[in-house]
């Protein structure tokens, strides 16, 4: 059949129409795999690279940057320690004002650094002996990467082991750092040293809550992108897609030295239920529940007095009651 001029086939009209729409269908497809491969990988960057606290973090502030620039100054030692994988981690070891105090290892939460140790102090160096405050890889003024609570409970260990042949140790953490120090309790008695408690401040069962948690509240697109980066590093880190080997409840069962959970009520990070089933999970375990507390203003002016003296009438309990061999399972994942 012959056309009219300026008109076309309609069946070629609409195989070249059908083409088209087939190849703008997978260009758009390509593209939103591109965006989804790109948001999964800026998501690992950014939790495995947290923003770092340091001396000029803090010097931009106008806060102290290291206990000496405390009113009033304190006395430390800055230090560094090999917590293994060819990693020193840079530390500070602060004199406490009780003459064969427990020695405190302190251990950040994700973000932060030893320099969270500052506004801690004049709550714990009453009833402690000497702090121990580090920064873990990724973190502060230590090189690496941040392994998001799967590597930093072995590296825990290996400072414990090197204070535990000069008194009580305890361990002590905050959010990612909180959940850290249980299973390094966990693991160092299993391993036959010595822990005589374990104080976990806002801590959390599962690693991706925190994440998540924080990516929709700054606005971050998460509900895709997160749940694969957590998957994926997952697996890199060797406790599963699901992170089923994580879980701080299940190593809060494995303590046998007395745990204390601290957490704020209104905590919109760590959820408050987390700590009490953690609390709960431990053969020892007690929490202290601040009412209106948060996440990070657990040792603000309104709630120090309540969170330093609970703290230390924990500590003083646990060395006076010898409880110091800190597992009853075996090294886990």
């Amino acid at each position: 059949m012959i056309w009219p001029a300026g008109s076309a086939d309609p069946d070629l009209v609409g195989l070249l129409d059908s083409d088209a729409l087939m190849g703008v269908g997978a260009l758009l497809a390509a593209g939103l795999i591109a965006a989804l491969i790109g948001g999964v990988w800026v998501t690992i960057r950014k939790l495995r690279r947290p923003p770092r606290r340091t001396y000029a973090w803090a010097l931009a502030r106008g806060v102290a940057g290291e206990p000496c620039e405390m009113q009033p100054a304190r006395e430390f030692e800055e230090i560094g320690l090999d917590v293994g994988g060819g990693v020193r981690a840079a530390a500070w070891e602060i004199q406490g004002k009780r003459a064969g105090g427990a020695t405190v290892i302190l251990t950040p939460g994700w973000g932060s650094s030893k320099l969270g140790a500052l506004v801690r102090l004049p709550g714990l160096e009453q009833w402690a002996g000497r702090i121990v405050a580090w920064d873990p890889a990724g973190h502060g003024d230590s090189p690496g990467t941040c392994a998001l609570g799967t590597r930093e409970p072995e590296q825990i260990v290996r400072i414990a082991e090197r204070y535990s042949d000069r008194g009580a140790v305890i361990l002590m953490g905050w959010s990612l750092g909180g959940g850290a120090s249980i299973a390094a309790g966990a693991l160092c008695g299993s391993r036959g040293i010595e822990i005589a408690g374990v104080i976990a401040e806002a801590p959390y069962r599962k690693a991706w809550t925190p994440a998540l948690r924080v990516m929709r509240a700054s606005g971050l697109p998460w509900r895709i992108n997160g749940r694969i980066a957590m998957g994926v590093l997952g697996t890199a880190f060797g406790v599963g897609p699901r992170w089923r080997a994580f879980d701080r409840a299940v190593w809060a069962g494995r303590l046998g030295c007395p745990l204390l959970v601290v957490h704020g009520s209104e905590d919109p990070v760590s959820p408050v239920g987390d700590g009490r089933e953690i609390a709960a999970a431990a053969g020892q375990g007690e929490i202290l529940e601040i009412e209106g507390g948060g996440h990070n203003n657990l040792w603000s002016e309104s709630f120090i007095d309540e969170v330093g003296g609970r703290c230390g009438a924990f500590a003083e309990r646990c060395v006076q009651g010898g409880d110091k061999v800190g597992a009853i399972a075996g090294d886990g994942g």
